[in-house]
């Protein structure tokens, strides 16, 4: 007669174990680079959505304290009032945790982030596509193309 032996399971042998893992790095490094370019967008977002809080803030605060074309133009009013982000910050509806500057180009006044942190890799090609649509500006007010100062116009 014969006899068989019955094999007891004692759980994944270590090539079944390393195969799986493989597997699993394999799809995680492809997520990784399907949801990379989605990350700089978001960052290229935010800065514009920061730089119209800004932009507004700017804007309610002149009208609030009644300031007129030739106040903007006065630069120690300029300094004096606007650079300070206590008084911008009650018209801001969130806080903006990158110092802000505010500057002239050509007689218009212009309200950004110099040397901005966060405009690294690929966000200044995110925020050059969305340019035109959002009114981004370099220093000198032309449609903002690359670099890590952006700006937009307050009015």
């Amino acid at each position: 007669m014969l006899k068989y032996r019955v094999r007891k399971a004692r759980g994944f042998s270590l090539s079944e174990i390393l195969i799986t893992l493989t597997i699993l790095a394999i799809l995680g490094g492809m997520i990784m680079l399907a949801f990379g370019p989605s990350e700089d967008k978001a960052r290229a977002t935010r800065i514009a959505a920061d730089l119209d809080a800004l932009r507004s803030a700017v804007l309610t605060y002149s009208h609030e304290e009644s300031w007129n074309k030739n106040a903007f133009d006065a630069a120690e009013g300029l300094d004096a009032k606007m650079v300070r982000i206590a008084s911008i910050s009650p018209y801001l509806d969130r806080s903006i945790d990158i110092n802000f500057v505010v500057t002239k180009e050509g007689g218009r006044l212009l309200v950004g982030f110099q040397n901005h942190p966060r405009i690294e890799g690929g966000v200044p090609g995110k925020l050059a596509s969305m340019a035109n649509n959002a009114g981004l500006r370099n220093a000198s007010g032309d449609l903002y193309s690359n670099g890590s100062s952006v700006y937009m116009f307050v009015r």
